[in-house]
């Protein structure tokens, strides 16, 4: 009865075990399929803890209007254009940009203006297409200019100015003004174009200047002097090797001997 009772005890125990085991690989196995099935999931179904801070916001849900104007530029949508030199330092690199309107701006905070290509410029260059969404608008993002600026705007006051000067990272287009009003929660609240009004063509800035390639072309002209030089006193002036008189020679000799 001893050996019974320890055979069945054995048994029990190691049965326990086994159920233990399986039952948590069956748990681990669940989980994991669960996981799998949610992430497979369509992006709808499953939720998102900053779904409304996330979710691009449409330029047709922005219901406010702001009237924006470029007075330094020709007020032309046609070609030509007023020609902005971007990076000088100077006025003839400076963009004035007005900003008016006629709604209430008591909760306005801050207006962020942005550098849009003008359609002639967006043509067979799939990166700076139009989208309906503020994020998304490649229209208005240059790769090393996201935003002009973003600037407070002074709660009740319906005019604003700014000027800007292109830096020289803008890369050479037709280009408008994009404005776009926030208020304290971030939320859009207005927006508004210069594009109805008027373009402005934006000159690529030369990092090579006139003196840079005035040196390039006095230091080549000395190399190629300094190496015609150098041949001529190569020529002239280095002795040539002479043969030495005590040289040996093999032509081959003929002796006679006389016989007795």
């Amino acid at each position: 009865p001893g050996v019974i009772d320890v055979a069945t005890l054995f048994f029990h125990s190691n049965a326990a075990r086994h159920s233990s085991f399986t039952a948590r690989s069956i748990t681990i196995l669940l989980s994991e399929v669960t996981n799998n099935v949610s992430s497979s999931a369509p992006a709808a179904a499953r939720p998102h803890v900053n779904d409304a801070r996330d979710a691009a916001t449409l330029y047709a849900d922005i219901p406010g209007v702001i009237d924006v104007a470029t007075p330094s530029v020709d007020q032309t949508t046609t070609a030509p254009f007023s020609e902005i030199q971007a990076g000088a330092p100077s006025e003839a690199g400076n963009v004035t940009i007005a900003l008016s309107t006629e709604e209430d701006t008591a909760d306005w905070s801050t207006v962020t203006l942005r550098l849009c290509y003008a359609p002639i410029s967006q043509v067979d260059r799939k990166w700076r297409s139009t989208k309906d969404n503020v994020q998304g608008n490649t229209q208005c993002k240059q790769p090393g200019l996201k935003k002009i600026a973003t600037i407070p705007w002074e709660s009740g006051t319906n005019t604003l100015e700014y000027t800007f000067q292109p830096s020289q990272n803008v890369a050479e287009a037709i280009y408008f003004i994009e404005a776009l009003v926030q208020n304290a929660n971030e939320t859009y609240v207005a927006k508004g174009f210069s594009g109805e009004k008027a373009f402005f063509q934006g000159i690529g800035w030369e990092a090579v200047d006139a003196g840079l390639i005035t040196a390039a072309a006095v230091l080549s002209a000395l190399s190629w002097a300094s190496l015609g030089i150098y041949f001529i006193k190569d020529y002239l002036f280095t002795k040539k090797p002479t043969s030495m008189s005590g040289s040996p020679s093999f032509g081959l000799t003929t002796s006679s001997k006389t016989l007795a």
